[in-house]
């Protein structure tokens, strides 16, 4: 496979699993406010609300779980973190609503693992 469709095989089965992130969020009740949040600081793979919860989560897909887990770094998650303190800022109407950053880790097979409140901002929400 040569390096360009390398590169479009990974963007497709990125994409899938942003959708069976989103799905699952969507049959716990969650709306589906933001897929791919592009910001100054970083992308934010999907932003989902239910009541007064807003959750920013970071899809991850290898080909283990743990694979996975080890991929969302700590500079991915302060990445992401300002990402979300600029995104709230410009949806004020979410700004007031708990907020969480939550991982949905995905390997072949449909294995699939949802980390709710994985990591904790270093940012302030204001």
């Amino acid at each position: 496979m040569t390096g360009t469709a390398a590169r479009k095989a990974a963007y497709r089965r990125g994409i899938d699993a942003e959708a069976r992130a989103a799905a699952l969020y969507r049959d716990r009740g969650f709306a589906i406010v933001g897929e791919r949040v592009r910001t100054a600081t970083g992308e934010i793979d999907l932003i989902a609300a239910r009541d007064d919860l807003v959750a920013f989560v970071e899809v991850k897909r290898r080909r283990t779980l743990d694979g996975a887990a080890e991929a969302v770094s700590p500079r991915q998650q302060k990445r992401i973190a300002q990402a979300a303190d600029i995104w709230c800022a410009d949806h004020p109407d979410f700004a007031n609503r708990d907020m969480r950053f939550d991982v949905v880790l995905l390997a072949p097979g449909g294995q699939t693992r949802h980390i709710v409140d994985a990591f904790q901002a270093d940012v302030d929400f204001t």
